[in-house]
């Protein structure tokens, strides 16, 4: 390497160093998650979700007990978290099995037991800037605990096999703590099915499945009083229409993304500046 390009890095990690130490953001807490005040946006910017428990040692999407935990302590308040059903009918943490299996190298069939699945720790191999880790399994009874221990944290549901979204809302509406969680419906039928099971149910309604029909915004106003917020795709919100109409329901709009766009806070600013609540961060 030649002295040149030595002296560019150097200046770069420097530049990298100065903006991590950056006190330009401000985390405060209020309501049901902190946000944080930025120079762009000097007035509240942005309700923070952990996503599947909010990333960890530089790794995401890992529904960890690690992962909600270490999260908490930096303050943030509103988890979502991914679950599925395992072979003896228990609901865990997990985004999906086939991926469940590749992040644990479990070897026997899918689903596992409820017993295997807790028994069973994700790996994490060391990739670019994350770090070698194993990260420990959660279920609700877990949950559960965890929201008796933080009565000031929430818990956002989300789940793939929606065929089983009857039986996973009126499991979790059982729970103790049923009053921590809010459920992420994904249509409008849903959000009534919800408030049949508990009238006073917090709900999120999920659009990415159901897209942005012209209907569906008259849809949302009606609903208003059922919903505490609507989250799309963050491509949505780069179609100014669009995002127009979701800030005419009044209802909190929150976005999710793939990483590298999402954690962006510059993003943040200019979309807060749009009518947008928050971010589902990684």
């Amino acid at each position: 390497m030649t002295p040149e390009y030595i002296l560019k890095v150097i200046l770069l990690a420097m530049a990298l160093l100065l903006a991590g130490c950056n006190d330009n953001y401000h985390y405060k807490a209020e309501g049901l998650s902190p946000y944080y005040y930025s120079v762009e946006q000097p007035k509240k910017c942005c309700t923070i979700i952990a996503h599947a428990g909010g990333a960890i040692d530089g790794n995401a999407y890992t529904n960890s007990r690690e992962a909600i935990e270490r999260n908490y302590a930096y303050g943030t308040r509103l988890f979502e978290i991914d679950f599925d059903i395992t072979a003896d009918g228990h609901w865990v943490a997990a985004h999906d099995w086939p991926n469940w299996k590749m992040q644990t190298g479990y070897k026997d069939e899918l689903p596992p037991t409820r017993d295997d699945y807790m028994a069973t720790p994700r790996k994490y191999k060391k990739v670019s800037w994350s770090i070698e880790s194993e990260y420990n399994a959660v279920d609700v009874p877990w949950i559960n605990r965890f929201l008796d221990k933080h009565p000031d944290a929430f818990i956002v549901t989300d789940m793939k096999k929606l065929e089983q979204f009857p039986d996973f809302v009126d499991a979790i509406i059982r729970s103790p703590k049923r009053d921590q969680f809010i459920f992420q419906a994904y249509s409008i039928s849903d959000i009534d099915f919800i408030k049949s099971r508990d009238p006073n149910a917090k709900i999120i309604l999920t659009m990415y499945r159901i897209g942005y029909p012209a209907s569906l915004f008259t849809s949302l106003k009606e609903k208003r009083e059922n919903l505490i917020g609507v989250t799309v795709p963050m491509s949505w919100a780069f179609i100014d229409s669009v995002t127009e109409r979701l800030v005419e329901t009044g209802l909190p709009i929150y976005l999710h993304g793939a990483p590298a766009n999402i954690n962006s806070r510059g993003l943040h600013a200019d979309f807060a500046a749009k009518g947008i609540s928050g971010f589902y961060l990684d």
